[in-house]
């Protein structure tokens, strides 16, 4: 047999061999590929989604897709659409929409907002539409004012119209109050004006009380000041004390104090402090404002707080500072907070506190909620006391709490008003 002879014999008997196994691959591929729902990579790069199987820089080729770079891209709603419909509901479409605005929202803002619009109601679409009318108002505040006021009529629409007044402050002040003044009395203007406030607070506070105080009276005038209050007591406190002493009594100056409070002692909660207890007269305003330094200074430094608290004139004022401290610092370091507790002298606020300290532990250490509440003198107090550690102790084990409340010494009424809840 010639050369050329064998090597066609050993062609045809090698060939079928060959196509056979190349079919077998594609026919394995097809059969055993994954049946993941997910998208085409270059759908998530166009939705704006990073894909696992394409680098994020790849300049997208999906329809509709101008041929540029990435920076410049236009958002593609229809790629958008697809990519969330393939996801099922829950974490995984959340996540993919907020990675989507996060992407989108400072390169083609305005086109998000209206892809955003279009999307079925939900907490995700609210909070991505605020993100993205961030962006959209610092660029095209005007736009993002059409936009809001397009929006059905209620909290997420408020929220949206306060940041449009807040960027659009930033940029450009006087044009943000031509356009909050030409709206109708309402929510909507009133929502505009806080976020306009909130930016004129910080550069001008002197200047944004004048407008202010030209408004007609009433909470939302009360409101606007005590915002201006919190943010010129975050950043000046003292000036902010000098325009405090010059309003007059009332509820509005007693709500301008707490929040001129609240924005101190973020900085420098012993300035406040001291503030309160010395500069504050005794009474509705100074409890307020007092409650407003416990509420964040237990949070950084419980011992210095709750001993401040102590050192206020006995009284139902003070019973309510010391209870306040020792709840706060009992809800994250119960120990701590117990052994503070147990060097107090026997006084109406240790036993107020005392009340409240045995209720946070009870649901954890109801035994040791028990025995707290054997040293409460006060015998209304003690009762009390074991009347709300019975309730804490029945919501983890309701069995034992049954049991210990027939011998608990309660008044048969107040148990069975406490097992039938």
């Amino acid at each position: 047999m010639s050369i050329m002879n064998s090597r066609t014999l050993l062609w045809w008997s090698v060939c079928p061999a060959l196509i056979c196994l190349a079919l077998g691959i594609a026919i394995g591929r097809t059969v055993l590929a994954p049946t993941s729902h997910a998208p085409p990579a270059r759908v998530i790069a166009t939705a704006g989604v990073p894909s696992p199987h394409m680098p994020v820089t790849r300049t997208p080729t999906w329809p509709g897709m101008r041929s540029k770079p990435a920076a410049k891209a236009t958002f593609n709603a229809y790629a958008a659409d697809t990519y969330l419909d393939r996801l099922p509901l829950g974490k995984a479409r959340s996540d993919a929409l907020r990675q989507i605005t996060q992407r989108w929202s400072a390169r083609d803002p305005e086109q998000v907002a209206d892809w955003l619009q279009g999307l079925p109601p939900s907490a995700d679409r609210q909070h991505a539409l605020r993100n993205v009318m961030v962006s959209l108002a610092a660029v095209k505040p005007e736009t993002a004012s059409a936009i809001a006021l397009s929006l059905e009529p209620g909290a997420t629409q408020n929220q949206v119209l306060s940041i449009v007044g807040r960027e659009w402050a930033i940029s450009d002040l006087s044009a943000a109050l031509d356009w909050m003044e030409q709206l109708p009395e309402g929510q909507n203007k009133q929502a505009s004006l806080e976020g306009i406030v909130e930016v004129w607070a910080q550069a001008a506070p002197e200047q944004a009380i004048d407008y202010v105080q030209t408004l007609q009276p009433g909470s939302a005038q009360d409101a606007l000041l005590a915002d201006i209050a919190a943010q010129w007591g975050r950043d000046n406190p003292s000036d902010a004390v000098e325009w405090l002493n010059q309003l007059p009594e009332g509820s509005m100056r007693e709500r301008a104090a707490r929040n001129l409070t609240w924005g101190w002692v973020e900085n420098d909660p012993q300035g406040a402090a001291e503030f309160v207890s010395s500069q504050l007269a005794s009474g509705a305003e100074q409890e307020a404002a007092a409650q407003t330094v416990i509420s964040q200074w237990a949070g950084t430094d419980p011992f210095a707080a709750a001993e401040w608290a102590t050192a206020f004139p006995s009284g139902e004022s003070r019973n309510k500072l010391v209870q306040s401290a020792v709840s706060q610092w009992a809800s994250y370091d119960s120990e701590a907070a117990g052994h503070w507790l147990q060097q107090l002298p026997a006084t109406p606020s240790r036993d107020s506190a005392t009340v409240t300290y045995a209720a946070q532990i009870a649901p954890y250490s109801p035994q040791e909620a028990i025995r707290w509440t054997d040293t409460i003198s006060d015998e209304n107090l003690r009762m009390q006391g074991l009347e709300a550690v019975a309730e804490r102790w029945l919501d983890t084990d309701r069995a034992a709490a049954t049991r210990w409340l027939a011998r608990s010494g309660l008044p048969k009424d107040t148990q069975s008003l406490l097992l039938n809840k």
